[in-house]
Formats: C-alpha cells, structure tokens, sequence
C-alpha cells in the first residue's frame, strides 16, 4: 500500500508531539540533567527512520525555538540551542539520521532486528554525546575530557537503558505498524 502524504504528515506530527511531551521532564543531575527527550528521538529513528525521523525532531527543535516550554525543564527559546547543552539538541538531530540507517539492514526475526536497533542506538548516542561534548566544552571553556566527566560519563549508564528501551519498544511498535499498514 502506498502511504499518501496525509499519513507521512501524520507520523512526523505525532512523533513531534511526543517529543514536546516528553522532553521537558527532567531529573536535574548537575549541569546536564537526564530527560526522557533523547528516548522520544531514538524512538523517532527507529519506527519512522532517517527522513520522518529527522524531519520530526526538526520540528520539534522549531517549536522550542520559537519559545514553546519543550526543551529540557519545559524551557524553549534559541537560546537553548546556543547555552552549554545546546550541542545535545543539534545532535538529536544526527540521532534520527543514523538510526533510520538501521532500515538498510533488514531483519527477519524479532530479536535480530532489536538488537540491529541497539546497535544503531548506540552509534546515534556517540553521535549525540560528540555534539554535546563538544559544545559543552567550549561554552564552559573546559577540555573536552573535562566536559566528558561532567556531561557524558555520569549519564552513560541511564542512556544506555534509553538505548534498549527505544530498540525494543521501537521494533514492538514498527511491526505493530506495518501489520496495520500505517508504517
């Protein structure tokens, strides 16, 4: 069945919503606190993959650009893209690109494909920790090591449950999906 754009549109809407609804609950742990959002964006990769999944989360970025509360501790405005986790966002981007890759690697069985999924996860998360790291460090005119101690290594354990989690979840709702047809 051909997907007509009304449902393309969709998907990306729905996705972006869910990244506005659960990026700004936040557990503050330092200077980068631990939110659900970078879950919300492999989730995104995963079931709609590298072109939807991209487009949702730029989306997103837009909405809390223009000052929507949908960043980290219901914030919005640019400034967050500038401030020292700013990096992050713009990583979440590169995110959704590099999971949807996984679609190039088809899997028959349930496990194989989740664990392509992990995989592809934890190669978006280098990704995200790279940007943030990098943008971290130079906000706070820290080396980068410095700014891996305090932005990346205390977080690594929590994102790597993120990681599973979307992997899992992602395959469970991509084939919940296509037997619908809607994916």
């Amino acid at each position: 069945m051909k997907h007509s754009k009304i449902l393309i549109l969709t998907q990306c809407a729905l996705f972006a919503a869910l990244l506005c609804v659960l990026s700004p609950i936040a557990v503050p742990i330092g200077p980068v606190p631990v939110t659900l959002g970078l879950f919300a964006v492999m989730l995104c990769g995963v079931v709609l993959g590298s072109l939807r999944g991209t487009v949702s989360v730029a989306v997103y970025l837009l909405i809390g650009v223009l000052g929507l509360p949908v960043f980290s501790g219901a914030m919005g405005g640019a400034s967050r893209l500038v401030g020292p986790t700013g990096g992050y966002l713009w990583g979440y981007l590169l995110c959704t690109l590099l999971i949807g890759l996984r679609r190039y690697l088809p899997a028959k069985r349930l496990f194989s494909e989740m664990a392509i999924a992990f995989f592809f996860c934890l190669f978006a998360l280098a990704a995200v920790y790279l940007c943030g790291t990098v943008q971290y460090s130079l906000y706070a005119g820290i080396s980068f090591s410095e700014a891996l101690k305090i932005a990346v290594f205390p977080f690594v354990l929590i994102d790597l449950a993120k990681c599973l989690a979307a992997a899992v979840l992602g395959v469970l709702l991509c084939r919940t999906l296509r037997k619908a047809e809607l994916l």
